[in-house]
């Protein structure tokens, strides 16, 4: 939930969601291109717009950014 609700805030379109959420997961470009049934070359240029929305550059930092793997207690536990 807050994965989707991160994605709209930085308004990452439909396509770009799920190849973040592809990426986020660990999966390789080719793995992302042949679930969604793109060439790598367009994942590797939704990739690039993500990270130009998001302002990172990294899977680590897109992955912290848009909360992905987070929990609400995680979330609610910083002291």
């Amino acid at each position: 939930v807050e994965f989707m609700k991160n994605c709209r805030a930085y308004q990452l379109s439909n396509r770009e969601s799920q190849v973040s959420e592809y990426l986020c997961r660990g999966l390789t470009y080719r793995q992302i291109a042949d679930y969604l049934y793109i060439s790598e070359k367009t994942v590797d240029a939704h990739i690039q717009r993500i990270f130009l929305k998001t302002g990172v550059n990294k899977k680590i930092e897109l992955q912290k950014t848009l909360g992905y793997g987070a929990t609400p207690e995680a979330e609610g536990s910083q002291v």
